[in-house]
């Protein structure tokens, strides 16, 4: 069963000024990553990644890493066990990536 994958952003709106080393947020951008059976797309595991604009200096590529994540995902097939998964994560997420 080969794995599916897809990215959304989110805007998270603040209810209070969030205070930074750089200043205050009212808002920041999210990504909601969601990766599924391509057969049963019922059966899907969703992740985020929240780097913080000017504070995480992969902030400007992360729709770049994660549609190349994404297009990874898809090349792979479902791991058959759990003990697989890490395995799988480890070949998908170079160490050089962001965290």
């Amino acid at each position: 069963m080969t794995l599916a994958a897809s990215f959304q952003k989110y805007t998270l709106k603040f209810r209070f000024e969030a205070g930074t080393s750089r200043g205050v947020m009212r808002e920041r951008d999210t990504y909601f990553l969601k990766v599924w059976d391509g057969e049963t797309p019922d059966h899907a595991g969703l992740g985020e990644a929240g780097p913080l604009s000017g504070l995480s200096p992969e902030f400007e590529e992360v729709t770049l890493h994660l549609t190349s994540l994404c297009r990874s995902i898809q090349q792979h097939q479902l791991p058959t066990s759990p003990q697989q998964i890490p395995e799988l994560v480890h070949h998908l997420v170079k160490p050089e990536a962001p965290s």
